[in-house]
């Protein structure tokens, strides 16, 4: 059986689908009781700051 791929634009497309859905959920204290979506924005937010490339 030939091995699925996909390109990276499907990728990004399903993993954001997968963080929408994730944000109807309750918050979690492991990220500090933030949004997915939010903790992903202060993850990028802070690669942007330490000057690391994301």
């Amino acid at each position: 059986m030939k091995r699925q791929t996909y390109t990276p634009e499907i990728k990004e497309r399903a993993v954001r689908m997968l963080i929408e859905a994730a944000n109807d959920y309750p918050l979690h204290s492991t990220i500090g009781y933030v949004s997915p979506f939010e903790f992903e924005k202060r993850y990028y937010d802070n690669l942007t700051l330490s000057g690391i490339a994301a």
